[in-house]
């Protein structure tokens, strides 16, 4: 290793970052100065820099990082495929930037090396948690208005979006995240990779993507939710529309969406799976509950006798296979069809009544779903239901 004084190479890796110099400048610097390969890893394992050299780790297992930043600011070695690495912990106060790593043991001269390139790394990652802010208060402005719809001009809403990647007058939906488990922070830092402008409130983040990106946000999902652990992070993808004074209800539509994924417990829907919940989409909750009422109002309230209903269409009226969901015995489920027929008519299950019982109940699922979303804790809460048609 050089006999380059570690104090002076902190004045001038920090002299870099304060002239705009960016991780992998930094790095580059570091490396041309001290002959050490090295890269810095994310706090999930991920690399934010890859190695300016041979040896220096690409990524790191969540238990690495976890035990580098359990150590508070004192080095760590690593075990790689390489061989050993030194791993170097970089907070910006509470904030964990990253883990600074390079090839071979501990030992006080690599060690002293390192900490000379801290101080640069975190002013460095505070400048982007700076400019992401900026971006993220900027995006959460256009996704409000294209929820809400807009005061100003169309076509300046339309070039706001586009700044962001967003062409409204393509094909584009609007999308709804839901998290309440209790990794707020991987939460945060999980809505910070969509490659989206995204609105994020409490257990929701909204965001608006077009034909092409809604693909890789499923593969995004699956990411974020390695991020956030066990707890399920949910999904929803509202209608396809053009112009940006029709995205307000692409967004209702996914809304209403989670409030499904929610009651079914389920992870990911798509306004495409859905059959004639669509058009009920379009409907109130007091609209939708009267129906229901109409339909099937002797039901509402019986959740066993609900059930069978449902399990009844779902499993084209076999016994056998709604005994086997339900884990009831057959001759339960006889008794509870019977039921029905009792409350509805004798002729509730033939194929003129049928269909009938099934809107009432798609109705009802669809409006308890709304009001499943509209009692969601949020900061900025609001689902724009449409009004009661006149």
């Amino acid at each position: 290793m050089t006999s380059l004084d570690p104090a002076s190479l902190e004045r001038e890796l920090t002299t870099l970052a304060l002239e705009g110099a960016d991780w992998a400048g930094l790095l580059a610097r570091f490396s041309d100065r001290t002959g050490l390969p090295v890269s810095l890893i994310g706090v999930h394992g991920e690399p934010l820099v890859m190695p300016t050299g041979d040896g220096a780790p690409r990524a790191l297992s969540a238990g690495d990082i976890a035990s580098a930043f359990a150590q508070s600011l004192a080095a760590i070695e690593l075990s790689t495929d390489s061989g050993p690495a030194t791993g170097m912990p970089v907070l910006s106060g509470t904030r964990r930037v990253g883990l600074l790593a390079t090839p071979g043991a501990v030992e006080p001269r690599r060690v002293a090396l390192l900490e000379s390139a801290r101080t640069a790394i975190a002013i460095e990652g505070v400048r982007r948690d700076t400019l992401r802010q900026a971006r993220s208060e900027n995006a959460s402005q256009i996704v409000d208005e294209l929820r809400y719809g807009s005061l100003r001009n169309p076509g300046r809403v339309a070039r706001a979006a586009l700044k962001f990647g967003i062409t409204l007058d393509r094909p584009h939906r609007g999308v709804v995240f839901h998290y309440r488990g209790p990794q707020r922070h991987a939460w945060a830092t999980a809505v910070a990779w969509l490659p989206t402008p995204t609105r994020m409130s409490g257990d929701l983040a909204w965001t608006v993507a077009d034909e092409a990106t809604v693909g890789e946000l499923v593969r995004v999902q699956t990411r974020m939710q390695g991020i956030v652990g066990d707890e399920p992070l949910r999904m929803s993808v509202g209608a396809s529309v053009r112009g940006g004074e029709h995205t307000a209800a692409s967004f209702r539509s996914a809304e209403s969406g989670l409030g499904l994924l929610l009651n079914r417990g389920d992870t990911t829907l798509s306004y495409d799976d859905l059959g004639a919940e669509q058009l009920l989409m379009e409907l109130s909750v007091e609209q939708l509950h009267a129906f229901a009422a109409r339909q099937i109002g002797p039901l509402l309230g019986r959740d066993d006798l609900m059930t069978t209903l449902r399990m009844w269409f779902e499993l084209d009226g076999s016994r056998g296979a709604i005994a086997e969901r339900l884990f009831l015995h057959r001759n339960s489920v006889g008794y509870r069809l019977g039921l029905i027929k009792q409350l509805l008519g004798a002729d509730s299950f033939e194929p003129t009544r049928s269909p009938h019982l099934l809107a009432g109940l798609q109705a009802h699922q669809v409006a308890l779903a709304m009001e499943t979303f509209a009692a969601l804790p949020t900061d900025d809460h609001s689902m724009t239901t449409p009004s009661p048609s006149t």
